[in-house]
């Protein structure tokens, strides 16, 4: 047996609501843990079944076989040809309903949180902050992850802190969308050690790797950046000003002058002005939306002499056309 109890209900409850665990797939695990989780409510047992699926190749036209005691044994009996009569064990009539709220408590309190998990979509919970400084949701099956509105959502609750959301495997277009929103996905197969404590989830998991680490991202084509998580959209001059910044941060960590703004936004003369009232525009939005670089301070900044930089490392920028 190689899979841990944990995983074999994490693994069921991917098919959202009812959730169930038959008492076949959990025959290896009955015992004192498993008993811990039907008496904390995590899983909770069923009538056992009085019927069972028909023969896959039966043209019986029944739904199901009924489950009956014949000479000390129970039989799922064919109703046309008895060599395909299924027997069955005591377990294999049991089965659990997993209590998907439940399970996330246990799973927010083997990590290390204190307070109860928040529902804030349907299949969605906030754990609370990470050690890493990081808003921490998890989300059970695909659906509830890729729910309208959710990215909004998440950044409400995420009390403007980075956020990491565990999550069953996605596609790549969903993951390049999380992305882009500057969340941090890790699946749920990834965020549990498979040598850790039963239940919690791996807090090294939880950050993005410093190679791919992206804090701010800025998207070309809608004219919006996102940093931490948060979205700004900006007015053309202020978004060609940023991504000015940012590919030079990127290509030598260099400053840029005010003429090479004004030449970057302007055909021709503009005001001697111009390029000083663009940037406090900018500075205001940004600092309106809390976007701000390395240490807290702001994220725009102006070294006399030399130019105009973003606060922020080469590695925490990210460009899409």
């Amino acid at each position: 047996m190689t899979e841990r109890l944990h995983n074999l209900l994490l693994r069921q409850s991917e098919a959202g609501e009812p959730a169930i665990l038959w008492g076949r797939l959990a025959k290896p695990f009955l015992g004192k843990k498993f008993d811990r989780l039907l008496h904390c409510g995590v899983l909770i047992e069923e009538t056992p079944a009085d019927d069972w699926d028909v023969c896959s190749d039966c043209e019986c036209g029944h739904d199901s076989r009924r489950i009956q005691l014949i000479d000390g044994k129970l039989i799922a009996a064919c109703p046309i040809d008895h060599r395909s009569d299924t027997v069955l064990e005591p377990e294999d009539l049991r089965s659990f309903r997993i209590n998907l709220k439940s399970l996330v408590r246990e799973i927010a309190v083997a990590s290390g949180f204190t307070a109860e998990p928040t529902q804030v979509m349907p299949g969605v919970w906030y754990l609370g902050v990470a050690p890493a400084k990081r808003g921490l949701f998890f989300a059970f099956t695909r659906s509830n992850i890729l729910a309208p509105g959710l990215i909004s959502s998440l950044r409400t609750i995420g009390e403007k802190l980075p956020i990491t959301i565990v999550a069953p495997a996605l596609a790549v277009g969903d993951l390049l969308r999380f992305a882009e929103a500057g969340i941090h996905y890790t699946s749920i197969a990834d965020a549990f050690s498979p040598a850790g404590t039963a239940f919690a989830i791996d807090a090294e998991k939880l950050v993005p790797p410093s190679s791919i680490a992206a804090r701010l991202t800025l998207i070309r084509e809608q004219s919006k950046i996102v940093l931490d998580g948060r979205e700004l959209k900006l007015p053309p001059i202020g978004f060609k000003i940023m991504w000015l910044l940012a590919e030079t941060a990127m290509r030598d960590n260099g400053r840029v002058s005010s003429q090479q703004i004004e030449k970057h936004l302007w055909a021709s003369t503009v005001l001697r002005t111009a390029v000083g009232d663009a940037i406090r525009n900018l500075r205001k939005a940004l600092d309106g939306n809390d976007m701000r670089g390395k240490h807290g301070d702001p994220l725009v900044q102006n070294l006399t002499a030399q130019g105009y930089f973003l606060n922020l490392e080469a590695a925490d920028i990210r460009l899409v056309n």
